[in-house]
């Protein structure tokens, strides 16, 4: 699956970064409608929504993501949106949206905003969610997805950031001998060996 990664920090003035954006979304709305599927064929992926689509301004990205929010999952692109102050974002905006993953909430407002978002989809567990969402810790979700689930569901991510150490030959046989890979693949590790013998 091919993927592009768009590191926007190199941009320093903030207003390029939003045209930069902007320029993407709209980019990719002109390529939807000229190839419509029914399946899912693009994820785009924000990782900061913050002064992209504001509640009071219009900066260029705010149209152009909104058309994405309106219309995309019709032409089989779906967004990824994510934010740490979902009342930092406009309120037509956050109703184009499907399925939350809600972490944690600390500040009034946003709590306020998520009251409405849970009401709407799990009415008589609203208050249990909203109080779990101040105390969750990091990688704890409430997910909420009435297409599939009836219920709200809480979800645990996992850590994906993994230590990487250089592994010597002694540290190398300790794994192999402990993780049973070799009574799991003998035929493999054996003829590994005699190719390796055989040079």
């Amino acid at each position: 699956v091919p993927v592009n990664v768009l590191y926007l920090n190199t941009i320093r003035d903030a207003d390029d970064r939003v045209n930069f954006i902007a320029n993407i979304a709209t980019q990719i709305y002109n390529w939807m409608l000229k190839n419509p599927s029914e399946d899912v064929q693009l994820i785009f992926i924000l990782d900061e929504l913050a002064g992209l689509v504001p509640p009071t301004r219009n900066p260029p990205s705010k149209k152009s993501i909104q058309l994405l929010l309106k219309q995309a999952r019709k032409y089989g692109v779906s967004l990824l949106l994510a934010t740490q102050n979902i009342s930092d974002v406009d309120y037509k905006s956050l109703g184009q949206v499907g399925t939350w993953a809600l972490g944690r909430l600390m500040a009034k407002q946003d709590i306020e905003k998520a009251r409405d978002i849970i009401q709407s989809i799990s009415p008589k567990e609203t208050d249990k969610i909203l109080s779990s969402l101040s105390i969750q810790k990091t990688g704890q979700f409430a997910l909420l997805a009435p297409d599939v689930f009836k219920e709200v569901k809480m979800i645990n991510a996992r850590w994906l950031v993994t230590n990487h150490t250089t592994l010597d030959d002694i540290k190398v046989k300790q794994i192999m001998d402990s993780s049973g890979i070799r009574e799991k693949f003998p035929d493999a590790i054996v003829k590994r060996g005699k190719s390796q013998k055989e040079k």
